[in-house]
């Protein structure tokens, strides 16, 4: 092979290895805001993402090596990515660490042309989501492997945290259902539950889910939806991890209909989904939620 091809493909190595390196400092400042550690240490981050100091794609420093720019122990540095997670800025990859995937908040940034308002399609989109999510779920929980649980527990705990911090912007929980759907052995069960996920956007989307993470009720009985559904997945309940699912996204459906934002049509719709999915034949029974 000619030296000169030799050289090129080494500079495209040497390129692609410095995309992985996580960047080594960020110049994090002190710590000594009345916040808790954690919070702080996730804004900084979320901070330096934004501004360029943590491409997508690369590599954030490691536990050790944040704690230690920090000054902090390595909990609170867990507990920082955790929500970072949740949140979306960032996501855990088994054998890589933590990636940068996003300069902004899941829910916060410019809508694509195919996330463009669609109200008529909003209940279209639920009304699907209540018949195949819950499926999807319950194949994640007859086969989850360890890491699937793993990735589970660490989004769900960052949903506890972020929703008792509104200052890190945690906007949708569509991460968690996002990662479920992945996690799904089913590819073509996969597939359409993620692309129900994504289609669960848009401005009317927004403007009912902003204000509802605004008030905070709501969301903190999704968590218990979401934890419920973790513990089943580590127990390998399908039954439990499915029902928990309808549950969860019939609570969708009410919040949306009671929105001050939604059309009759829509209400008297959404009575229907509930009444269909309320029956016996799909009320959850939490004899082991927790």
């Amino acid at each position: 092979m000619p030296k000169r091809s030799l050289e090129a493909n080494n500079s495209d190595a040497a390129r692609k290895a410095e995309k992985k390196r996580p960047n080594a400092e960020a110049n994090f400042v002190e710590l000594s805001d009345p916040d808790p550690i954690f919070v702080q240490i996730a804004e900084q981050i979320a901070e330096a993402i934004q501004a360029g100091k943590f491409q997508i794609g690369s590599r954030l420093p490691g536990e050790m090596e944040l704690a230690r720019q920090f000054k902090v122990s390595r909990a609170s540095v867990r507990e920082a990515l955790s929500s970072l997670q949740f949140v979306g800025y960032v996501e855990s990859r088994r054998g890589s660490g933590t990636i940068v995937t996003s300069t902004y908040a899941r829910g916060t940034g410019q809508l694509s042309q195919n996330e463009l308002e669609q109200p008529e399609k909003l209940f279209d989109v639920l009304e699907a989501r209540l018949a195949i999510e819950p499926e999807s779920v319950r194949q994640v929980a007859l086969k989850a492997s360890q890491a699937t649980i793993n990735q589970i527990n660490k989004l769900v705990e960052g949903m506890a945290l972020t929703l008792e911090h509104p200052e890190l912007n945690a906007r949708t929980d569509l991460g968690i259902h996002l990662a479920l759907a992945k996690a799904c052995p089913n590819p073509f069960l996969s597939r359409m539950t993620e692309e129900l996920v994504f289609q669960s956007e848009g401005h009317l989307w927004r403007r009912i889910r902003d204000k509802t993470w605004q008030e905070g009720k709501i969301p903190k009985s999704w968590l218990e939806h979401h934890t419920i559904i973790a513990n089943a997945l580590a127990r390998g309940d399908s039954d439990v991890a499915s029902s928990c699912m309808k549950e969860h996204l019939l609570s969708v459906v009410t919040n949306i209909a009671s929105s001050d934002q939604a059309e009759f049509e829509d209400q008297q719709r959404a009575k229907l989904l509930i009444e269909h999915y309320s029956s016996s034949e799909y009320f959850l029974i939490r004899n082991e939620s927790q």
